[in-house]
């Protein structure tokens, strides 16, 4: 009776774990028919930062062949609210940049 349950619990384990691997290489290696994958360094589109304005509705800038997009998400669709061209420097690069510059305050 141990014998078989043990028997059992292996065999469990085992296809457990191979739709684990199974689940893994698909989403890594873009398995799905119908699924394309971009390399990062060959993405034209890049969301910058998103905000929740509610639970069904957010905001999102997006950056896109050196323009920077305001668009909104909701129910009713998307919505282009504003567009800039994009700045040499990013915020994230600003802020190293200080960081570095900054004298240390030991």
């Amino acid at each position: 009776m141990l014998i078989e349950f043990l028997g059992a619990l292996t065999a469990l384990i085992f296809v457990l774990g191979l739709i684990f691997i199974i689940t893994w290489a698909v989403k890594k290696f873009g398995l799905l028919p119908g699924s394309y994958q971009i390399k990062k360094e060959h993405r034209e589109i890049e969301i910058l930062d998103s905000k929740m304005i509610d639970a069904r509705s957010r905001v999102l800038v997006v950056r896109w062949r050196d323009k920077d997009y305001l668009v909104g998400n909701s129910p009713s669709g998307l919505s282009l609210l504003d567009s800039v061209d994009a700045p040499s420097m990013t915020v994230h690069d600003l802020s190293e940049s200080e960081q570095k510059g900054s004298p240390s305050n030991d």
